[in-house]
């Protein structure tokens, strides 16, 4: 994997962290609250929102459904360079 590989997902960490954490705000939800009803620690889910730790697929329907949003939500406005390749 490139160096150029590596910061573009971690640059997708931090974007699907930060809407995280904008809808948990938004909804007027604690750090607190929602890492209970996640079943994580305030840590793991600070870590989350930060973008240090990468959400996995059953954590983030966890999350859909807490907050009521499709998976879509957490990709919306995403701009894919035209080097992008699958497989």
């Amino acid at each position: 994997m490139t160096k150029k590989e590596i910061t573009e997902k971690s640059k997708i960490d931090r974007i699907i962290g930060a809407k995280l954490r904008t809808k948990r705000i938004e909804l007027g939800f604690s750090l607190a609250a929602v890492a209970s009803a996640v079943d994580i620690s305030e840590f793991e889910l600070a870590r989350l929102e930060s973008g240090t730790k990468r959400i996995s697929a059953i954590t983030m329907v966890t999350f859909c459904k807490l907050f009521h949003v499709r998976p879509f939500y957490f990709f919306e406005h995403w701009e894919i360079s035209d080097d992008s390749k699958v497989g």
